[in-house]
């Protein structure tokens, strides 16, 4: 087992444990207990990070996050959606698909 250096990642760097992927295999106990003391390991296969394990806290933090990440963009789209449903954006649409092709290259170019 191995600390990682400090790298482009800083302080989340910091806080992992490289430990090839038979080591873990061989050393489970170990790779615990860095995950007990807060600590990832991030788990090797021909030099090559494939996995990693963290703590359950930190595990349950990225699925919240993950969560009101998925929250948000489905407001944005609901509102987005909204704003589409009305006359204005149904006559939008309904002049461009009536629009001739010499029309539409028209309104390309200046944009």
């Amino acid at each position: 087992m191995r600390n990682a250096r400090s790298g482009p990642e800083g302080a989340a760097k910091r806080r992992s444990v490289t430990m090839a992927a038979a080591a873990v295999k061989n050393r489970f106990g170990q790779a615990m207990d860095a995950i007990a003391s807060g600590r990832h390991v991030e788990i090797t296969r021909y030099n090559r990070i494939e996995a990693v394990m963290i703590p359950v806290d930190d595990y349950r933090e990225l699925i919240r996050a993950s969560g009101m990440v998925l929250d948000v963009l489905q407001d944005e789209f609901d509102a987005l959606y909204e704003r589409m449903q009305g006359d204005e954006s149904r006559d939008a649409v309904e002049a461009a698909f009536s629009s001739s092709p010499e029309a539409l290259a028209e309104a390309a170019r200046t944009i």
